[in-house]
């Protein structure tokens, strides 16, 4: 998905006001920047309902927003968005119904945020998310390179299972917060797996430093601290993209170094058997470090103009350990 959220619905509690759920919604996620947060403005009376002043704002990354809002007649309560995880952190009391609401928009791959506040919950408001066309393929891709593909997700489970693409995984972790994203990378670096996280500048520099390379869906808008994190523009055909060029370089350079270092070895030989002058002997060697380093420059001049032609051009899928997330 895209991380482009949009309203979908709103399911009060029985005898709760609807603006009165949707300023409680409103005026924490006001101080936010995440995408839910946006998702939220897309709804119809986002304009016309009050915001509050909201104090000891509190962002919990892949769990809500909370803070103390104070409302026009002075009243004060604590008030928090977002998932079931959140809410039960703050002994705020779920009602049976409202539970079996949210599998239901769950179910239907919605990203559900409930409210609550006095200790109750009170509604809750569905997000739907904008899809990607462009995921299938790249897993196909990944899958013919011989490199696993795992999703690592705050979303649950029966979110993803409908997703047309979810068969093309090797596996997936859902339900992960950031610390647990990082936990999961570590464990498979540990394992000895070569580890490439995609993610999105909203999945924080630390989550992909963590990996062995970071790679970023999206324009390259913020700064990022780490030379093993790349730009890969707003589609992930560039991933796909990155990986034959870096493998098309690598090939060549290994084959160039082994030319090298046979040369080194057999120079010597011709030259004493008189098969070789000085000039020719200087001409081989300048020759080899010239392709080393003009040959990157032409690969770059010269990229893939699709999947299979590169395949062909690298002889077939390489083989490879590595297992992005």
């Amino acid at each position: 998905t895209k991380g482009e959220f949009a309203f979908s619905q709103l399911l009060p509690e029985e005898g709760v006001n609807q603006e009165t759920l949707l300023s409680a919604v409103f005026s924490p996620d006001a101080h936010s920047t995440q995408p839910l947060a946006k998702g939220m403005k897309t709804h119809p009376w986002y304009p016309e309902i009050p915001q509050y002043e909201v104090k000891n704002f509190q962002s919990h990354p892949g769990l809500g927003l909370c803070g103390t809002i104070r409302e026009t007649g002075g009243r004060e309560h604590f008030v928090a968005v977002g998932n079931m995880r959140f809410l039960k952190r703050y002994q705020m009391q779920i009602s049976r119904s409202m539970r079996e609401r949210v599998e239901e928009r769950e179910m239907m791959g919605e990203t559900v945020l409930l409210c609550g506040w006095d200790s109750l919950t009170h509604g809750l408001m569905s997000l739907v998310d904008t899809f990607r066309t462009d995921v299938k393929p790249m897993l196909d891709s990944l899958t013919k390179l011989g490199i696993k593909s795992v999703m690592i997700t705050a979303d649950h489970g029966q979110e993803i299972a409908h997703l047309t693409y979810a068969h093309g995984l090797n596996q997936i972790y859902e339900r992960c917060l950031p610390e647990e994203k990082i936990n999961k990378i570590k464990k498979m670096r540990e394992g000895g797996k070569i580890v490439g996280m995609v993610g999105s500048l909203l999945d924080g520099s630390r989550i992909l430093q963590e990996s062995d390379v970071g790679m970023i869906i999206g324009a390259g808008t913020r700064e990022i601290n780490s030379a093993a994190v790349s730009f890969l523009g707003e589609k992930f055909s560039g991933l796909t993209a990155l990986l034959h060029y870096s493998r098309k370089v690598s090939h060549l350079t290994k084959t160039v170094v082994g030319i090298g270092r046979f040369y080194n070895i057999a120079a010597p030989i011709f030259f004493f058997l008189g098969c070789l002058n000085p000039v020719s002997m200087a001409v081989a060697s300048s020759a080899t470090g010239f392709f080393v380093v003009v040959y990157p420059y032409l690969a770059q001049k010269n990229p893939c103009r699709s999947q299979e032609q590169t395949s062909r051009h690298i002889g077939g899928p390489v083989h490879s350990q590595g297992n992005p997330a």
